[in-house]
């Protein structure tokens, strides 16, 4: 991509401007998450536990789709910086739970504020008929795409 012009990637097939737009919307994520000491690896972990603190690691590899192994890893590396704790499930001792720490709780805070600034930006450069258009036409794209398939599956 190095050397290319805006108007180069204007000329580019539909799916394809897609894809570079999800790629420009990590570049953002990730430099952010940089600012702030979090490893972008780290990220889906941070948004899966604060959406629902308390799931298994199990469940973390699915949400993630990401190998048991790399999984592990991530979470021993977030356990290690204090962002997270293990907890063995209270009612079936061979389960362990992963729960956000206060830091991962306030690091989360920090790329969820982040995010939702940007979010806001992209939102800012349509008017209302436009966004619901374009809301209309991914969903229909998204739809289409997964054929039925959950994208969390």
């Amino acid at each position: 991509m190095e050397g290319r012009t805006i108007e180069d990637f204007e000329k580019e097939p539909l799916i394809l401007k897609i894809k570079i737009a999800s790629k420009a919307v990590k570049i953002c994520l990730n430099s952010n998450s940089k600012n702030i000491g979090v490893f972008d690896s780290y990220r889906p972990f941070l948004f899966a536990l604060a959406y629902k603190d308390g799931l298994t690691q199990t469940e973390l590899v699915k949400f993630s789709r990401l190998s048991k192994p790399t999984v592990s890893l991530t979470l021993q590396q977030m356990e290690k910086e204090g962002l997270i704790l293990f907890k063995s499930n209270e009612t079936d001792h061979r389960k362990t739970m992963v729960f956000l720490t206060d830091e991962g709780r306030n690091r989360h805070k920090e790329m969820r504020s982040f995010f939702d600034s940007l979010n806001q930006d992209v939102v800012n450069l349509f008017n209302n008929d436009e966004l619901k258009e374009l809301n209309d036409y991914l969903d229909r794209m998204i739809r289409y795409l997964l054929k039925g398939e959950d994208i969390h599956d």
